[in-house]
């Protein structure tokens, strides 16, 4: 194949990854339009499917073709150790899921979440599409049109819910819009927060800085009256994080002030949003003391577990069982979407346990968890490693990862949420790759 044939061939797979991508972020806004709604709900996981199958071609496609043309295979084998740990935690969990007691949930998920093997594979797809797009005004780009998305997202409830468009617009509530579940928006709005947020810190024109930090500043309250309270402090931890980082490179210290003050000033700016704050804060608290307390006087009694299982709505008696399950299989784990019914044989309604950890550590055992965490302790290292400020599409990817991790902590995955995640995280890996050229030239 002659280099004119190549070239030509790369830009067609750049313009589809683009288009791809594109769709992906514009779902949201198509899902609240009454005449898009219904083809989008019948044909979105499909999509799903579709892109995950040509990233993961494309993406082999690229690795042999590198490696071909490599002479030191061994840095390239290197360079891209974590997507080849990551291909072995989908390998293991392909054998958890042959080996589950329901295969067909194993592998399609249940008719909710659709988060099962075939879906992981689509994961790994939009990785691969964003590992691989190569323009950095193209990744820029696709950032703003998931801010836009989310702001349209916003818009389009506001309007319905003040008699505008009422036939134009589906019917949404503002704390989930399009999402199932306000949780699932939760996750959705912490991504267009922390986005705004460091586009905000380091854009350079005036003009568009203050529109993110406007984007930031509606986003924090919307994400607020969401009140998904993982998101929350994943949010306060990144900024606070960030600005203690600008404190010690003395560099964007004003600007990462900024960032809190306005996290402050959003939190506290009407009734509504001071009363779900407070709220979330002291049932936190109680929460946390609750459990000191049942730490503390281990006599069985049976008032204070409850209480202290109780906290986080909840999730501590999630994360006891779920990793009560785990011993129980620790090897090869029960496969996706499997748990539901080992949480209901203990009297729990749930099927996740709104952990990320421990829901990869019952679903692929010991080795999928540790795949998994070392292939993106990679990727986070490498970039924390080289972070620069100034460099917007990192920063923003490195900063969206970090965030996302933290509410998955107390948060569960779902088929139209976590491939955002995927997305940051393959912008991310593309930087990283990227620097380390740079810095051998």
């Amino acid at each position: 194949m002659n280099e004119n044939v190549k070239t030509k061939v790369e830009n067609i797979k750049q313009i589809i990854i683009f288009l791809s991508l594109t769709i992906w972020f514009i779902i949201p806004v198509l899902k609240a339009i009454r005449g898009t709604f219904e083809i989008v709900i019948k044909y979105e996981y499909t999509f799903m499917i579709i892109v995950g199958a040509i990233g993961i071609f494309f993406l082999i496609l690229n690795i042999f073709d590198n490696l071909k043309k490599m002479e030191d295979k061994k840095k390239y084998d290197k360079e891209i150790l974590p997507i080849t740990i990551f291909g072995i935690f989908l390998i293991w969990t392909f054998i958890s899921s042959i080996f589950s007691s329901n295969i067909k949930n194993a592998f399609w998920g249940t008719e909710y979440r659709k988060d099962g093997y075939i879906t992981y594979l689509a994961y790994a797809g939009f990785f691969s599409y964003a590992f691989l797009l190569k323009s950095q005004k193209h990744k820029k780009m696709l950032i703003n049109i998931f801010l836009i998305s989310a702001l349209l997202n916003i818009i389009t409830v506001e309007l319905y819910n003040r008699s505008i468009f009422e036939k134009v617009f589906v019917p949404r509530t503002i704390t989930r819009t399009c999402f199932y579940n306000s949780n699932h928006y939760g996750y959705y709005l912490l991504f267009a927060v922390i986005v705004s947020n460091f586009l905000f810190v380091v854009e350079k024109n005036k003009f568009i800085k203050i529109v993110y930090l406007f984007l930031y500043s509606l986003f924090l309250y919307y994400i607020i009256l969401n009140n998904t309270f993982g998101c929350h402090i994943s949010i306060l931890i990144i900024l606070l994080i960030f600005m203690l980082f600008c404190m010690y490179k003395q560099e964007k210290r004003l600007l990462s002030i900024v960032s809190i003050a306005i996290f402050i000033i959003v939190t506290s700016i009407n009734q509504e949003v001071r009363t779900i704050t407070t709220s979330n804060t002291m049932h936190f608290i109680k929460d946390i003391n609750n459990i000191a307390i049942s730490e503390q006087q281990r006599n069985n009694d049976k008032t204070l577990v409850a209480l202290a299982e109780s906290g986080g709505s909840g999730r501590i008696k999630l994360w006891k069982y779920g990793i009560y399950f785990f011993l129980q299989r620790p090897i090869l784990g029960y496969g996706p979407e499997n748990i539901e019914k080992k949480y209901l044989e203990v009297g729990i309604n749930q099927d996740r346990p709104h952990n990320l950890i421990i829901q990869l550590a019952t679903t692929s055992g010991i080795v999928g968890i540790l795949t998994y965490i070392i292939s993106l302790g990679i990727i986070l290292l490498r970039a924390i490693k080289k972070v620069n400020i100034k460099e917007e599409i990192n920063l923003v990817a490195l900063a969206s990862v970090i965030a996302y991790l933290f509410s998955a902590m107390f948060g569960n995955s779902m088929y139209y949420t976590s491939p955002y995640f995927f997305i940051f995280l393959g912008f991310l890996m593309c930087e990283n790759m990227k620097k380390t050229k740079n810095s051998e030239k």
